[in-house]
């Protein structure tokens, strides 16, 4: 009831603007006259293209500006030894490629050993005692990293071995529970059970057994079957026999022709 009074009011809220505005003549807007217009309100429209004309006068001149000036740009010079720059370079990709423990390891030894077998300028050379103090760090870092995987593995070993040990105990005390209760629920099931499901399993089993003249007729066959296998092996074994005196006749006829 709520929704149609709601719909009714609705519709006749839009039937009565609907009407009024058919009975009532849209409004005329004012007319304004040129007289009422202060043109220094808004400006002239001689005022605005001197405006226009003195921008543009500003943007080519400070084009013409920048383009008569001349940019203070740094210049290389011709003779610029650029080995210290592929130094710096190959050190940076060697940081980057992240090596192993072993070849950080080797690294620091060798310079190292510069630094100890007495090589000229090998304690003054800032780059080089630079070098030694990173590549540290670096092995410092990853042994450190190394050493908390290990022992983070470790201890996921542990748990699991104890995991395991848990279960094991489980089993070996679950284990019986369960054979008893197999063993229960199969004996309930053996009494639930009636007589007569197991009749009539039996005889379907013996419904399908063949009765004794099938059973004769069928040793018949298998007897039949029998003496053709044994004769067709007698005859077989007959034809052995005599290839294998032909066999020999031939072989002493090519003695004899030898000798």
């Amino acid at each position: 009831m709520s929704g149609s009074v709601r719909r009714s009011g609705y519709a006749s809220s839009r039937y009565t603007a609907h009407s009024n505005s058919r009975m009532e003549p849209p409004k005329e807007p004012p007319k304004t006259s040129s007289k009422d217009v202060n043109p220094e309100s808004y400006g002239s429209r001689e005022k605005r293209k001197e405006r226009s004309k003195q921008s543009n006068r500003h943007d080519e001149s400070s084009k013409d500006s920048s383009k008569n000036e001349s940019p203070n740009l740094l210049k290389a010079e011709p003779n610029v030894d650029n080995e210290e720059l592929f130094a710096g370079l190959a050190w940076q990709r060697q940081c980057d490629e992240k090596p192993d423990i072993d070849t950080l390891t080797n690294s620091l030894l060798q310079m190292y050993n510069d630094i100890t077998s007495g090589v000229e300028g090998a304690l003054e050379n800032t780059e080089l005692m630079d070098r030694i103090f990173l590549t540290a760090l670096r092995v410092k870092a990853r042994t450190e990293s190394q050493m908390n995987a290990c022992f983070w593995r470790m201890l996921s070993t542990v748990r699991y071995g104890n995991h395991l040990v848990l279960k094991h105990r489980s089993i070996e005390l679950n284990l019986p529970r369960a054979d008893a209760a197999y063993i229960t629920t199969c004996k309930d099931y053996r009494r639930t059970t009636a007589y007569n499901e197991h009749y009539e399993k039996l005889s379907k089993v013996v419904t399908k057994i063949p009765s004794i003249k099938q059973l004769n007729d069928t040793i018949e066959e298998m007897t039949e079957k029998r003496d053709k296998i044994m004769a067709n092996i007698h005859e077989c074994s007959k034809q052995i026999a005599e290839c294998k005196s032909q066999i020999e006749m031939a072989c002493k006829d090519i003695g004899i022709e030898n000798n």
